[in-house]
């Protein structure tokens, strides 16, 4: 009798820990997750001014364009 209630002590210790481990799991699958989503903003955001960047230096590169240079020619 002795053993079988050791073994139920034993087994409800170890359902104990199981569950202690899967709830910190969960949580630790939350905050990477949380990060993940974080990190797909921040990579959206990063990708939206990056094309913004290109817009402009596209832009720029139009207005310098419509400017010639002229070298100066040796003697009068």
């Amino acid at each position: 009798m002795n053993e079988m209630v050791s073994e139920v002590t034993r087994m409800a210790s170890n359902a104990e820990q199981l569950n202690s481990i899967s709830q910190e799991t969960a949580a630790g699958t939350e905050e990477v997750s949380a990060s993940v989503e974080q990190t797909n903003a921040s990579m959206e955001q990063l990708n939206a001014l990056a094309s913004e960047l290109d817009a402009l230096s596209q832009d720029m590169h139009k207005e310098i364009r419509k400017f010639t240079f002229y070298q100066k020619k040796d003697g009068p």
